[in-house]
């Protein structure tokens, strides 16, 4: 898991890393914050490969 990107590489890896790992179908909207289905983490802050 990759934690929230702060300068301009790291949000481009993180966008990369995202693109190729996230699962859509585990992207849940809960209590008006998306979250991951699997692991329960933040659903823009993290890579999710669960």
């Amino acid at each position: 898991m990759i934690e929230y990107a702060t300068t301009v590489s790291q949000r481009q890896l993180l966008a990369e890393m995202k693109a190729q790992h996230d699962k859509p179908a585990n992207r849940v909207v809960r209590d008006g914050k998306t979250i991951c289905r699997a692991c329960g983490y933040d659903w823009d802050r993290y890579t999710h490969g669960c």
